[in-house]
């Protein structure tokens, strides 16, 4: 038979080991909780670094269009401007050699500009080599590709360290 003084000890013990498990049981439900919040806090950051990333591209990408748009208007109206040169009687002041303007093409990394109807040696106005208005419309042109190029690399530069600031070269 079970004495009282058992009793008490078996019910200390399963008072004891019924608090112990709700004190765990707690705390499992707590570290839970932490868990989950940490969890959603972290996916919450990585949604707004990537709303952020996303706006930062998007800006970017709109300046670099724009400053290329630009670049392209500006191009059209030096263009315009050969277009008025060439029926003025100042024209074919100064004859380019075939051979400065080819070594000048090359050097710029663009592909000789079309021929003028009627010519089939590249010599723009006659034997002695294209003429001014050639030369401009060459030069036009890779000023326009070499702004491109620079437009588009300062722009992605912009872009990486807007994303990537730590980075020492950002500076």
């Amino acid at each position: 038979m079970i004495t009282k003084a058992e009793i008490k000890v078996i019910a200390v013990l399963l008072l004891m080991a019924a608090c112990g498990y709700g004190g765990w049981w707690a705390q499992g439900k707590n570290m839970r909780l932490s868990i989950s919040q940490a969890r959603e806090a972290q996916q919450q950051a990585t949604r707004d670094k990537e709303a952020s990333d996303l706006r930062l591209s998007q800006m970017v990408a709109n300046e670099i269009l724009d400053e290329l748009y630009n670049t392209q208007k500006q191009a059209q109206q030096v263009t315009q401007e050969i277009d008025t040169y060439e029926t003025s009687p100042d024209r074919n002041q100064c004859i380019m050699d075939p051979e400065w303007v080819r070594i000048h093409d090359t050097a710029a990394g663009v592909p000789p500009l079309p021929l003028p109807s009627g010519f089939s040696d590249g010599a723009g106005t006659g034997a002695e080599g294209h003429d001014d208005a050639d030369a401009l419309r060459t030069v036009t042109e890779n000023y326009r590709l070499c702004k491109t190029q620079l437009i588009k690399a300062r722009k992605w530069q912009d872009w990486y360290c807007g994303l990537a600031a730590e980075d020492a070269r950002c500076e």
